[in-house]
């Protein structure tokens, strides 16, 4: 049996709640690469590529104004590059989330990324003096204590809160510091 990891998927007009498989011996469950939940740096010559994502037991919940999904099935393919967040919802993968990644300092920031507004302490690779310039370097970038608010109007969804989440930055508008 694949060692299932429970997750939250935000997509610029869902939220998907889901489990994903990490176990690629398993022929019975397609494979994911926990990578989803790590800091990437740009890397031009690779950031063209297309990453997939396979979630099992999948809800579709819309977080916009668009209506139900229908019958959508219950195992899905996300292309995690046209994805928000990723937002690990058990123990496990909370686990590696924070094993695997490093940080030097917390920087409390807001941030604009497709129609959300974020708040949270995003993981610094500087010092803490440093500001946020370094999210220009970022394709993927850890955040804690995260509150998530869509700002389409008609909007379902309301303050979306975690411990951690991974965000995806091909959909980011700006980024404050808070005070």
């Amino acid at each position: 049996m694949a060692d299932l990891w429970t997750i939250q998927v935000l997509t610029p007009d869902f939220l998907l709640d889901g489990k994903i498989s990490t176990d690629m011996m398993n022929s019975a469950v397609p494979w994911t690469d926990p990578y989803i939940l790590k800091t990437y740096a740009h890397n031009y010559i690779s950031d063209d590529i297309v990453d997939l994502v396979y979630l099992t037991e999948t809800q579709f919940q819309p977080t916009g104004s668009l209506g139900t999904t229908g019958d959508l099935g219950t195992d899905c393919v996300i292309n995690a590059n046209n994805s928000i967040a990723f937002i690990p919802r058990d123990e496990a993968s909370t686990a590696y989330l924070v094993k695997q990644n490093k940080y030097k300092s917390l920087v409390s920031a807001d941030m604009v990324i497709g129609p959300y507004l974020v708040h949270g302490k995003v993981w610094s690779p500087d010092k803490p003096d440093s500001g946020i310039k370094f999210l220009t370097k970022l394709l993927r970038l850890v955040i804690q204590d995260v509150t998530i608010d869509c700002q389409l109007p008609g909007t379902k969804l309301h303050r979306l809160e975690a411990p951690y989440a991974v965000l995806y930055t091909c959909f980011f508008k700006c980024a404050t510091i808070r005070a």
